[in-house]
């Protein structure tokens, strides 16, 4: 049998295996040609590249915060004097690790009234009812908390929020009337509100040297209809440029330049929803006015060996026995180191998904085919493949 129709059967084999036994389990040829190309048929199958892999390979390095906020300050800035709150709880993030929820509301303390039948101790062994006023726990009305972490926060409130994309009605018969929608407010105006609200509350949000500042707003078209405004910073660097030059036994490929690129710092950010009177619904503020480059850069990792170790990852993460990953995005970022709080990574992100059958469905109806993401990276400088 040639090595063709070697090749063939075992990746039969392996495809009427799948699932069933791990990849580390098919046996292999003892030809190391023959090996490569069967482990690269496995591979494509475990984890299906459905989008470009980048091929520029940009200078990065390590990022360090420097500030952190000062909970006290924040706390009295978006919830009043510490006196006054209901009280704190201990909270975990994946990202953020350890942090600290101060809620500010009330307690209210119910009674309700139960019938309870006991027999009589006394002269009759009747038994009788009595209604009781008996008293339940405290139930908690938090209309607003602050998840306070070393590197920022996020404050959250549960009031009824007045839309900003507003909904006009009007009658014009018993059984019609017209509906139409409009904005309270403009994008200009919800900017200039948040940039105000910042400047009272945290400060100005400045980018470091080495870095700019990112804005994306806009006004919500769904949910509760809100102004949303963020911005991050952007790492600025450089990446080289390759092309082949020449002719015949001169052709060369070769570095004929350099070109800038902006890469994305994704953990560094504001997060500011208002509503249609301007005010504060929701914040996330994760900012770094003294973000610094720590170390000297280098090209990063290249997207394809990137590839490659996700899929090594892949086995190992769903303990051998992997479903069909499919990637729609690989892109270039930094984000927040897991064990580091003031440390961020350059990674390669992927945006990952598999199929899987959701059995939660009423009786009869069967099961249907849901999306899992698999939200994964692979830093960029040290090829390590982590959760996201």
């Amino acid at each position: 049998m040639n090595k063709t129709a070697v090749f063939a059967l075992l990746a039969a084999t392996a495809l009427t295996l799948w699932g069933a036994q791990a990849l580390a389990q098919i046996q292999t040829t003892g030809d190391p040609d023959l090996d490569k190309r069967l482990k690269s048929t496995l591979d494509s199958l475990l984890l299906e590249v459905r989008c470009d892999v980048p091929q520029i390979q940009p200078k990065v390095a390590n990022l360090r915060r420097t500030a952190s906020p000062n909970p006290d300050q924040i706390v009295k800035a978006f919830l009043g004097d510490k006196d006054s709150l209901l009280g704190k709880d201990q909270v975990v993030s994946p990202i953020w690790g350890k942090g600290t929820r101060f809620k500010s509301g009330s307690v209210i303390r119910l009674r309700v009234e139960k019938e309870i039948k006991q027999t009589d101790k006394g002269v009759s062994t009747q038994e009788v009812s009595h209604t009781n006023l008996e008293s339940l726990d405290k139930l908690e009305v938090v209309p607003a908390f602050l998840d306070a972490y070393r590197q920022g926060f996020l404050y959250t409130n549960n009031i009824p929020h007045k839309a900003v994309y507003a909904t006009d009605v009007k009658v014009v018969s018993e059984l019609k009337a017209n509906v139409s929608y409009r904005n309270v407010y403009d994008e200009k105006a919800g900017s200039d509100a948040v940039k105000q609200m910042l400047r009272d509350t945290m400060g100005d949000p400045k980018a470091s040297e080495g870095f700019r500042i990112a804005t994306e707003d806009m006004i919500q078209k769904y949910g509760e209809r809100l102004y949303s405004w963020r911005i991050h910073p952007e790492y600025l660097t450089s990446y080289s440029v390759f092309e082949w030059v020449g002719e015949g036994k001169n052709r060369q490929y070769k570095q004929t330049g350099t070109k800038q690129v902006a890469i994305k710092v994704n953990d560094v950010y504001v997060h500011v929803l208002l509503d249609g009177d301007k005010l504060l619904c929701g914040m996330e503020y994760f900012w770094d006015n003294g973000l610094k480059v720590e170390g000297q850069a280098k090209p990063a990792l290249n997207a394809a060996e990137a590839v490659i170790k996700s899929r090594e990852w892949m086995v190992k993460h769903f303990n051998k026995n992997p479903p069909q990953v499919v990637v729609k995005r690989i892109t270039l970022g930094f984000v927040q180191d897991r064990k580091d709080p003031t440390l961020l990574v350059p990674a390669w992100i992927f945006g990952a998904s598999y199929s899987a059958e959701d059995e939660t469905g009423e009786t009869g109806m069967g099961s249907k085919v849901v999306s899992v993401p698999v939200p994964f990276a692979v830093n960029a400088l040290t090829g390590e493949v982590f959760d996201l």
